[in-house]
């Protein structure tokens, strides 16, 4: 019956020991892992091509500029067209 007693008191405090350790290291760890995420994610830098400057133009005047589309190979494939009957 001791040594049952010794094997939760160890436990007990080894559940609390950890507990006190990951409070301490946890938010170190969580730091540097939104550290990486950020340098991965903005590390490469913005893709500034597609935007374009505000024009400075006199209110009320209009400025109308198409960009030519590009088509796709999927735009003439649309697949095919099934027919379904139903059954009663």
């Amino acid at each position: 019956m001791e040594k049952f007693f010794s094997v939760v008191i160890v436990i007990i405090i080894s559940f609390y020991l950890l507990k006190w350790v990951l409070r301490l290291i946890l938010p170190f760890l969580l730091k540097k892992l939104v550290q990486k995420v950020g340098e991965r994610t903005f590390g490469q830098g913005f893709n500034f091509s597609n935007v374009q400057e505000p024009d400075l133009t006199n209110e009320g005047e209009v400025k109308i500029t198409n960009q030519e589309k590009k088509e796709s190979k999927r735009a003439n494939n649309k697949g095919e067209y099934i027919d379904f009957e139903e059954v009663k």
